[in-house]
């Protein structure tokens, strides 16, 4: 929709064009309030939702797609979460041939929500920050970097629902 409007002709299309996006914003705005309010609306929901807001680099729409799509977070072990989301890495391995990792399966929607609280997170959460630094001064290509701090969130999020502990970061800048 927004290239449709960027790229119109006509004043007037660019105006439709520029309403109907304020209409379907407002609606996903509304549908999110709804969601929150359903998932608050249930003591032990509302808790996860807390804690997993908690961890920077995840925001209320990740929380709640966590919540939503991966419910055995905070009763499974980290091998199996990462696999449900789709992150843990695979071998490609045959005799003496040893081929790269790779991640695959898991809940596709899961982990593309889970990549952009990666992206995030090796920004503004100084535990995942420096684990991505080092991983690139390592000679990790950024994708292979962001996989990981993906594989290492969810792990993250498992631990602190497992405990039941909001989430406090163990590396102190000086």
């Amino acid at each position: 929709m927004k290239t449709f409007a960027e790229t119109a002709l006509s004043e007037a299309v660019k105006r439709r064009h520029a309403r109907e996006i304020a209409r379907l914003e407002t609606c996903r705005k509304a549908r999110l309030l709804r969601l929150e309010k359903t998932v608050r609306d249930d003591c032990d929901l509302a808790r996860r939702l807390d804690l997993l807001i908690s961890i920077k680099g995840i925001g209320l729409r990740s929380a709640l797609c966590l919540i939503i799509r991966l419910p055995e977070l905070g009763h499974a072990g980290r091998a199996e979460i990462a696999a449900l989301a789709g992150v843990a890495p695979y071998d490609d391995d045959s005799g003496k041939h040893h081929g790269r990792r790779r991640i695959q399966g898991g809940r596709e929607r899961l982990r593309k929500s889970l990549f952009m609280c990666a992206f995030t997170a090796t920004r503004h959460n100084p535990d995942l920050a420096s684990f991505y630094a080092r991983l690139r001064s390592n000679g990790k290509e950024h994708l292979c970097a962001v996989i990981a701090v993906a594989r290492k969130l969810i792990i993250l999020a498992n631990a602190i629902l497992i405990r039941n502990t909001e989430w406090t970061p163990q590396y102190q800048q000086n």
